[in-house]
């Protein structure tokens, strides 16, 4: 299995699914125990379903687009104050 999720998702999963988890745990409640736990593993393994389902895969390196990195140059008319691009 791949890694679908960007470092930052895997630290924010993280970080929450422990706060849910130990919120869980001092407020007596089962409900909140697996929800954390869920979160953890999904941070833990790098791999989310939702993600997968929707396509989305931040690690994947899409084609950039090429940049023109030659300088323009410009003409101005003092006379007119207009200025024309150079060809």
């Amino acid at each position: 299995m791949s890694y679908n999720m960007s470092f930052f998702d895997i630290i924010i999963r993280l970080f929450l699914g422990a706060l849910v988890v130990i919120t869980g745990w001092l407020l007596n409640t089962l409900v909140l125990f697996p929800v954390g736990m869920a979160l953890v593993v999904v941070a833990l393994s790098g791999y989310c379903p939702i993600n997968h389902l929707l396509g989305r895969n931040p690690n994947k390196e899409e084609e950039k687009p090429q940049v023109n990195k030659t300088p323009r140059t410009y003409e101005v008319n003092h006379q007119s104050s207009q200025v024309q691009r150079a060809s």
